[in-house]
């Protein structure tokens, strides 16, 4: 029923009780005109498609479909437009679930309408209890509640409703995938995060879509944002630091629950190799729209939404979603190929679990509950307490033997296992051989070289860690035992790391792609031995 219909329906009650009639077009509490008169209500949020068609809902009762309308009507005009859809769609989800529904659903008469919404209000109370999803009811209740103040007459029940208000509703347990360090949920660990780095650096495709999700995966590992935030960027955010030569920033809209889409932002300084992802997402949004735009979305449509084209929301057209933005993240996991070391399934990435993976790094890293929160861009410390508490925070333990079973799927040496130094290239330079750590030579280790570097010029790196992961590196075939006992140094020191309580964990996890790199020589050269020996 269409607000007209709704009108005509109920004039005469209307009128006696002196309710409103329901409006063709309301402004919601952004400031945005909102055309109410048809079924189908599309919600002013620029970041996900949020419409509601009541038609499909097939409520034949007018009592109830009115005090819904109303219900929604004085949320849009209090709380966020994307707030208010959420509320009004679960509560008429969760209705429909109940066995009086239909009975409320048909109700041709008030007195029939009263006993069967009391019949419904009931069941769901025993249904979210039944489910362990008590605090769902929570949302419901509001909706009654505040029917029962301004529409009591139509069969709200102003005693039914403070024995609702007594009902002690739990709140929604917040950061359960983050405090059980989810496999699947929550943030992933430092072997995932190698492997999602390695596949980023690899990627050079220049197909437009790809250098979108590229982009959205560099983002979300860089600043751990909503995907709301990131689809309200415009070119125009991007640019560089005033005063600051040949830095650049980036104004990432803030997500705010009363205020207008872009209204406030947070700069962020964009480092030289995101600097060039960015670069690269603007010219390829300019090869789409056929000229560059500086008022255009970072993140562009192949094609309009052409709901909102021509509309108060035309600006917002061209934007993605905020699940568009999650499936560009999803696409390029699937692309890469990525197997998760932890799970041996294909890994499963969100924004959301990037989100946290940035979080839980922070919080190594030595962040205090205030710098987490202006990272997060929360506007309290409430929501970021479960980072600090959680077990996804206490560095993993790394022993040998996970090393050993982690490295092949990593891959992380680039190098040539050879011969000897006759066959490497630069190996009759001794100047070019490389030594092990002094920390680990003794009368067994003595001063034998890892290898040879093949680099014609001079490194710039930090030898011996740094070669571990070079492609210029070439191990000599008879050099197992001394990277046998680099592995078992490397992973000491980092044991030794986490428990010295001047080191940040973090800087103890930063010697896992070492570790785990040069598992995988100490792995490649048994290899070659054994094929060699015709093992």
């Amino acid at each position: 029923m269409i607000n007209s219909e709704l009108n005509s329906r109920l004039s005469e009650s209307l009128r006696d009780f002196d309710f409103p009639m329901l409006p063709d077009q309301i402004v919601d509490s952004h400031g945005l005109p909102m055309r109410i008169d048809t079924d189908v209500w599309r919600f002013n949020t620029p970041s996900h498609n949020a419409s509601l068609d009541f038609g499909r809902t097939d409520i034949q009762n007018p009592w109830l479909m009115y005090s819904l309308k109303q219900h929604a009507i004085h949320s849009l005009q209090r709380i966020s437009p994307s707030a208010s859809y959420t509320e009004l769609r679960l509560n008429i989800l969760y209705l429909t679930k109940l066995d009086s529904w239909q009975e409320l659903r048909c109700a041709d008469s008030l007195e029939v309408h009263a006993t069967a919404l009391t019949k419904c209000m009931r069941e769901a109370l025993e249904y979210f209890r039944r489910k362990k999803i008590l605090h769902n009811f929570g949302r419901l209740r509001l909706w009654y509640l505040w029917c029962a103040d301004y529409l009591q007459e139509f069969g709200f029940d102003a005693d039914d409703a403070y024995q609702m208000e007594m009902v002690r509703v739990p709140g929604i347990e917040k950061g359960l995938a983050v405090r059980l360090n989810d496999a699947e949920c929550g943030p992933i660990n430092d072997a995932e995060l190698i492997l999602l780095r390695k596949a980023l650096l690899a990627d050079t495709s220049a197909d437009p879509e790809h250098v979108q999700e590229r982009a959205a995966l560099w983002l979300a590992l860089a600043f751990g944002r909503n995907p709301a935030n990131y689809v309200l960027l415009r070119v125009c955010d991007y640019g560089p630091l005033a005063g600051e030569q040949g830095i650049f920033g980036l104004r990432i809209p803030r997500i705010k629950k009363m205020q207008l889409p872009r209204a406030a932002f947070k700069m962020e300084y964009v480092d030289e190799r995101l600097s060039a992802v960015i670069a690269q997402l603007i010219q390829a949004n300019a090869a789409l729209a056929g000229a560059a735009s500086n008022d255009g979305p970072l993140f562009r449509r192949r094609a309009p939404r052409r709901h909102l084209v021509g509309t108060h929301m035309d600006a917002w057209a061209w934007h993605l979603t905020s699940t568009d933005f999650t499936f560009l993240i999803k696409s390029a996991a699937r692309r890469y190929g990525l197997i998760s070391p932890r799970t041996g399934s294909p890994l499963h990435l969100t924004t959301r679990r990037l989100r946290y993976t940035f979080a839980t790094n922070r919080v190594r890293e030595g962040s205090s509950a205030r710098e987490l929160a202006e990272a997060l861009d929360h506007s309290d410390l409430q929501n970021v307490r479960v980072y600090f508490d959680a077990r996804s925070t206490i560095v993993e333990r790394l022993d040998i033997a996970a090393a050993k079973h982690i490295a092949p799927t990593l891959a992380l040496f680039r190098g040539r296992i050879v011969d000897g130094a006759s066959t490497a290239l630069n190996g009759d330079d001794p100047a070019k051989r490389i030594p092990v750590m002094p920390e680990i030579v003794d009368p067994t280790i003595g001063l034998e070289s890892l290898g040879v570097c093949g680099q014609r010029g001079i490194c710039r790196l930090y030898p011996p860690y740094s070669c571990y992961q070079c492609d210029r590196f070439q191990p000599f075939l008879d050099s197992l035992p001394v990277h046998s006992r680099v592995l078992v140094y490397l992973v000491e020191r980092r044991e030794q790391m986490i428990l010295d309580p001047v080191q940040s964990d973090r800087i103890a996890v930063q010697l896992d792609e070492v570790i785990y790199a040069c598992a995988d020589v100490v792995q490649r050269i048994q290899k070659a031995c054994g094929d060699a020996s015709g093992n």
